[in-house]
């Protein structure tokens, strides 16, 4: 018998419907344990996290839903030690059950860096390099110098403080600042105002 006049009986096309068949059962079965692995339609609302101790997150409720990492650590002065300061996801996005929650949280102290040195940099370059050392820049004071926004001294806490010196990452330095040629202190503005009146009279 040929394999055309094969194809024309009834044992041949039984065996075709069990193929398909049991095609089917197998597709039907891989969709099912996709979906379960897969938790396919079941998901969670992620929730606030920021300012709740990381380290209780993973004994806490959410532990059911969520697992937890820190990836990072950085210094906030108004953050306790331990807080969480930034997530990922963040809240209010829907994710599957289990996601893992990457955190950032906040250090007790904050690193030292090595205060850089200011001195004779204009105000635009004192600024940028405070920023890339990560310090902030706090008050500017003016005084009768010949550079016009030319760096005349760095403060901390009211005390100048001299370059390479331990500072804490994050904190505030005090600018004085040349005032230029024509610059003129409050004090001898008034000591001319007094002047000029004694005059007039």
């Amino acid at each position: 018998m040929t394999f055309f006049e094969y194809t024309k009986t009834k044992k041949f096309w039984i065996n075709i419907g069990l193929m398909a068949a049991i095609s089917l059962v197998v597709l039907l079965i891989c969709f099912l344990l996709l979906g379960t692995y897969t938790r396919h339609g079941k998901y969670v609302e992620v929730p606030d996290f920021t300012k709740m101790n990381a380290g209780e997150l993973s004994d806490s409720r959410y532990a059911a839903d969520f697992d937890f990492e820190v990836v990072d650590s950085v210094y906030f002065a108004d953050a306790s030690g331990g807080s969480v300061v930034k997530q990922d996801p963040l809240p209010g996005v829907m994710v599957k059950k289990d996601r893992t929650i990457y955190l950032t949280v906040a250090t007790s102290h904050a690193d030292k860096i090595k205060m850089p040195n200011l001195k004779d940099l204009s105000l635009r370059q004192a600024t940028s390099l405070l920023e890339t050392f990560g310090l902030k820049v706090g008050s500017l004071e003016y005084v009768a110098d010949f550079a016009q926004n030319a760096v005349y001294a760095q403060k901390y806490r009211g005390v100048e403080i001299d370059p390479d010196a331990e500072i804490a990452k994050g904190a505030v330095i005090d600018l004085v600042i040349g005032g230029g040629n024509n610059y003129r202190s409050a004090e001898d503005s008034l000591y001319d105002l007094i002047e000029s009146t004694i005059i007039e009279e």
